[in-house]
């Protein structure tokens, strides 16, 4: 006959009340250690996307000075009086950095007519925290009140401090050498000049969030040099010329950056 078998009830066990809360404890602060490290991923992601994001916006901006800076002094009419027998003038216009180091001045003619001149500036407006340039026909200062046009986002990039450190190397080349028909001394063709190197650093914060800030810094050549051309010269170039101006590094150019003079 078939009888049924007594289970032994001390066999079967399920998690007491403690074992539960304990599992539970362990498995919140795993799941909360998870969610933690989430929140900081998409945090610290959120903040690489807006300081990369910044750093572009200063890119373009600087960008924009050193183009504008290789230009100055471009004449486009200046071959036409070269290859005349007249001695060529100058080139347009003079490139000025203003005392702050806050502000550039400069011209250059994108015409075939020596008289169309553009005069520019691009300048920091330190209460606007933006970048500024201005176009005229006349000529234009730094401290002009009115004809500004951003060239830095003001909605996006508070710009805190812009600098501008220009360097000139001086140069003398004996372009030939005659004898002075009246005297019959030696008597010499000069082009005498500079050749100018700009650089800026530009410092920037976002408007969204004050605490992500970015420096870049950057330079160029302008392109047209300062020349001029003197006529029966007594003596040749001189063999030494004077040291070029000290260039700032770009660790230099950052690190005041921000500060004025």
């Amino acid at each position: 006959m078939l009888t049924m078998r007594n289970f032994n009830q001390k066999g079967v066990r399920g998690f007491s009340l403690i074992e539960m809360m304990v599992a539970i404890v362990a498995g919140m602060i795993v799941i909360g250690s998870v969610l933690a490290f989430t929140v900081s991923m998409l945090r610290s992601y959120n903040e690489n996307i807006r300081s990369t994001r910044l750093t572009q916006d200063l890119r373009t901006t600087i960008g924009l000075a050193v183009r504008e800076a290789r230009r100055a002094g471009y004449d486009r009419s200046s071959v036409q009086r070269v290859m005349t027998d007249n001695i060529p003038v100058p080139n347009l216009g003079a490139l000025a950095v203003s005392s702050t180091g806050n502000c550039f001045t400069y011209q250059y003619d994108r015409g075939n007519a020596v008289a169309s001149r553009q005069n520019r500036a691009i300048r920091w407006n330190s209460t606007a925290g933006t970048l500024q340039m201005k176009t005229a026909d006349s000529a234009v200062t730094c401290t002009d009140a009115s004809g500004w046009e951003d060239v830095s986002d003001p909605a996006v990039v508070n710009i805190t401090g812009f600098k501008v450190v220009e360097r000139k190397s001086p140069f003398c080349v004996d372009i030939n050498k005659t004898k002075d028909p009246v005297t019959g001394a030696d008597v010499y063709l000069r082009a005498e000049g500079l050749v100018r190197n700009l650089s800026f650093c530009v410092r920037g914060a976002l408007r969204s969030d004050a605490t992500i800030i970015r420096s870049i810094a950057d330079s160029g050549r302008t392109r047209a040099e300062v020349v001029n051309f003197l006529k029966n010269q007594a003596a040749a170039c001189p063999t030494t010329h004077a040291a070029p101006d000290a260039m700032k590094t770009s660790a230099e150019l950052i690190a005041d950056c921000g500060v004025s003079p």
